[in-house]
């Protein structure tokens, strides 16, 4: 039928009404049936949790993400960025997600968490083992100086709390070499990152934990500006959860 449709010089005139016809066809096929762009995911890097090494980002939270998302069948691309590059993407919309984060007022204002956390840290008073005093509540530490990353709650508790002066530092790593130098005595830090740090270098020995201060969930974020911001968090939340049970990740 075609055929007679295009060699007939009667109906040439048909031609670009089939060819608009066959296009309309073609954008009416359901959006699974076709070739999808994949979502770009910003990270930046937060070892032990995962980190980036010759253009390639590993580690526990990027598995997850991965199997996550391959559960839900949707392709993405995990990009490295800046942690505050990627909150300015995340907050105008210039990427669909990205990890890993905690819950804050202010980044729930343009962020839709997950209801299943990717993993969780640990805020610990820390000195050396050699240091004299033992610390058991946040009041033991008035009187002192306590290093701290210059950016980071630690609870309202502490952030409130009088009597104790603050050494602020710009990054955690800054605030680790300070103190394994014995140039900060006591610090509040990640145990997973002080211990992640410690473990490359040697001397995990020579470091006491004293108690913890905070417990925090770490969460895959979904731009608010993303028209599935909403049903790709529940989703997610959903296939982490099953991936979990079934035992393939942890």
């Amino acid at each position: 039928m075609f055929s007679r449709i295009l060699t007939s010089r009667g109906n040439l005139l048909f031609v670009p009404l089939l060819v608009a016809l066959l296009a309309a066809l073609f954008l009416c096929v359901p959006q699974p049936l076709r070739a999808e762009e994949p979502y770009v995911i910003l990270a930046d890097e937060y070892p032990p949790w995962y980190h980036w090494h010759e253009g390639q980002i590993s580690g526990p939270y990027a598995d997850a993400v991965r199997a996550t998302f391959a559960r839900m069948g949707i392709p993405i691309h995990i990009k490295h960025s800046t942690w505050k590059r990627a909150l300015f993407e995340l907050e105008r919309g210039g990427t669909v997600g990205m990890f890993a984060g905690i819950w804050t007022r202010r980044r729930a204002e343009f962020t839709m968490y997950t209801t299943v956390p990717l993993g969780e840290e640990e805020k610990w008073v820390v000195t050396l083992k050699d240091y004299p005093t033992e610390f058991k509540t946040l009041g033991d530490l008035r009187g002192h100086t306590v290093g701290v990353v210059q950016a980071y709650s630690y609870g309202a508790d502490f952030d409130s709390m009088e009597g104790v002066k603050r050494c602020r530092f710009i990054t955690e790593d800054l605030l680790i070499k300070k103190f394994l130098s014995g140039r900060e005595k006591i610090i509040l830090i990640s145990r997973e990152v002080l211990e992640n740090h410690v473990a490359q270098s040697g001397g995990l020995e020579r470091i006491k934990f004293h108690f913890m201060i905070q417990q925090l969930p770490h969460y895959m974020m979904f731009s608010r500006k993303h028209p599935n911001a909403s049903n790709l968090a529940r989703d997610f939340s959903q296939a982490l959860r099953e991936l979990r049970m079934e035992g393939l990740i942890k």
